[in-house]
């Protein structure tokens, strides 16, 4: 066979579909292992794997009273713990754990549309994840976000379609189930999964997937049960069941948690979500504008499929911005909440985009400009920390009493002393502007390629708003989508609890005070700290009830001078140590070899280790 020939077959096989969906793995994989061995670890992470291999090693028992906080449903723990029982406890575990379930969710997501759509929208489905960094991120490290949208994105990839078999249906509405016992913020999914299967795909299929979803929800409350009430006595109003007053701490009490947040905050909070997960979460805000007509689909079922999406993708969206937006506690929360379940939100714009297709009112058009331009607003204004010092210091005419005065001013100089704004507050104002010039560029060169190639202006307005927020999804990630460090942290992680498995003696009572995750723990499986230490002072209460916060993994100050005064060994941050160097006395206590490297890139991770000699 003659050279050409096999170039021939070369080329045919590299654009295949199928070889660039691997392409697109490749990529995404490339950059979850770089963000492996290099972003920080979280309180989080450090808590879903301590908390999962104490539980997997029988050390303590999910909701067990005066064991560890259990503040989330058991299966967010349990698998990554034994998991870990299985392959060692730590750091790389857990996170080339997360690594497999984002290349799980690749595989339903690219299934899910190659049945349902074709084999060019299906790679590029997979290339929506592959070319956003900051949520590979997310999908790197240990924490729930990558095993719940795992778990979503199965549900979906096998009950999504006309004459799907009942056998998909049932297992789909079983993993629902499973959603549900990792988190309890997708309780909405099995309800309105079984709602769509009754729609679609009828009575009798129904009624075996609710038997399925539901057997498994029953059987997963009835093995953590009472104690799994505790996940759900917050969400139920008290005087509708006032019996489970017993599943929470008794007597005033108030978290030690509690930030003011203001509106640019919350503001900017919400534009980093549309930023970090831009095709979801725009692509779903403009398919709204298309769901108002069902001929838009060329099939019913299409359209059946979009409706079911976009209320599970939207009544999700409602539920974590409540959370996060409205509430004081976590408003920086909203970004890794939609890691939770944007899959849903990139099936629906990808089911959508038939839709676009079809000409619409010029009024819907218009309106769809306007979000448009006011979401290049928004993400310019939530960039202010990658672009604030470039935008404030660019150069605006001076003017003075409405006259041009000559020369220049910076823009920042501008908004402080006409408005007499503070330099943060003026980044984001010219962050923001500069967002909004962006917007208006991208209109002008809409219209001229609409008139180049005579295509109707809304339509192209559409295309190129959502692939030009694809391809510079890196770009709109900013520092998100960054490495956190240089180094090793898996590595780093473990050398350091290495040295504290030699420092500190089997058994003892150990006070941590060494960073917000206890990852370093992993590596040290001897050493017992106080169990509501895990959370840091996210577990901490204000209030006199000492036995109760004990009781429900809580703890106050009585019970943080309790342990000062009894523990044997305190390991401490080397940043706080300030804050501990007049309880930590030379003729009390002794200090043992600090930790040889950091937890770390930061300044100030590294542990000193003392022991009490009196």
């Amino acid at each position: 066979m003659d050279n050409s020939t096999w170039w021939e077959r070369f080329k045919k096989f590299v654009w295949r579909p199928e070889s660039l969906a691997i392409l697109g793995v490749g990529v995404y994989l490339i950059q979850a292992f770089n963000f492996a061995h290099t972003t920080i670890p979280s309180l989080d992470e450090g808590a879903y794997l301590y908390k999962g291999w104490l539980f997997a090693e029988g050390t303590y028992t999910p909701f067990q009273p005066y064991g560890v906080l259990t503040n989330k449903m058991p299966l967010s723990f349990l698998i990554p713990g034994h998991v870990q029982k299985i392959f060692g406890p730590g750091l790389g575990t857990g996170r080339y754990l997360a690594i497999f379930e984002g290349v799980l969710i690749l595989v339903a997501l690219w299934l899910v549309v190659r049945r349902k759509s074709n084999r060019c929208l299906a790679a590029g489905t997979v290339w929506v994840l592959a070319l956003s960094p900051a949520v590979i991120k997310y999908y790197s490290v240990a924490a729930s976000q990558s095993l719940t949208a795992c778990l979503l994105a199965w549900t979906l990839a096998l009950c999504i379609g006309q004459n799907r078999p009942i056998w998909q249906l049932v297992l789909s509405s079983a993993i629902a189930s499973l959603t549900i016992l990792t988190r309890q913020n997708l309780v909405f999914v099995l309800p309105i999964l079984l709602g769509y299967i009754l729609w679609e795909h009828g009575w009798k299929k129904a009624s075996w997937s609710a038997l399925s979803g539901l057997g498994i929800l029953l059987l997963g409350h009835l093995i953590f049960w009472p104690g799994i009430l505790e996940i759900w006595a917050p969400w139920i109003p008290s005087n509708l069941a006032p019996q489970l007053a017993s599943f929470m701490p008794t007597g005033p009490s108030s978290g030690g948690w509690n930030p003011s947040v203001n509106l640019t905050n919350r503001i900017v909070s919400a534009f980093q979500g549309l930023r970090i997960h831009f095709v979801a979460l725009a692509g779903s805000i403009i398919t709204i504008f298309f769901l108002y007509r069902w001929k838009n689909w060329n099939l019913i079922s299409a359209y059946k499929t979009v409706i079911f999406l976009a209320v599970l993708f939207f009544s999700l969206l409602y539920i974590h911005s409540w959370a996060s937006l409205d509430d004081d506690y976590c408003v920086y929360c909203f970004t890794p909440y939609l890691a939770f379940f944007n899959v849903a939100g990139v099936l629906l714009i990808i089911f959508s985009l038939q839709a676009f297709e079809k000409r619409v009112h010029p009024v819907i058009y218009f309106i769809i400009g306007g979000l448009i331009l006011f979401m290049f607003t928004g993400m310019g204004y939530s960039l202010f920390e990658e672009i604030g010092n470039w935008s404030a210091a660019l150069p605006v005419p001076r003017i003075r009493g409405g006259e041009f005065q000559g020369g220049f001013t910076t823009a920042g100089e501008f908004l402080f002393n006409k408005y007499n704004l503070e330099i943060k507050l003026a980044k984001k104002y010219t962050s923001g502007a500069v967002g909004a010039l962006a917007g208006l560029l991208f209109f002008i060169a809409v219209y001229l390629a609409s008139k180049i190639r005579r295509q109707d202006f809304g339509r192209v307005m559409l295309f190129s708003f959502l692939a030009t927020g694809l391809f510079m999804s890196p770009l709109l990630a900013g520092n998100l989508g960054a490495p956190d460090c240089e180094g090793d942290i898996i590595k780093a992680n473990e050398l350091v609890g290495t040295d504290l498995a030699r420092a500190i003696q089997p058994d003892k009572k150990t006070y941590w005070d060494g960073g917000l995750s206890v990852v370093p723990l992993l590596y040290a499986p001897q050493i017992r700290i106080y169990a509501p230490q895990i959370n840091d002072g996210y577990s901490y209460r204000e209030g006199p009830n000492s036995d109760s916060f004990l009781r429900f993994g809580l703890w106050n100050g009585a019970l943080d001078q309790q342990w000062r005064s009894e523990a044997d060994y305190f390991i401490i941050e080397e940043w706080r140590y300030m804050d501990w160097k007049p309880f930590l006395k030379p003729d009390l206590f002794e200090e043992l070899p600090r930790t040889s490297t950091s937890t770390s890139c930061l300044k100030g991770t590294r542990l000193r280790i003392f022991k009490r000699i009196q």
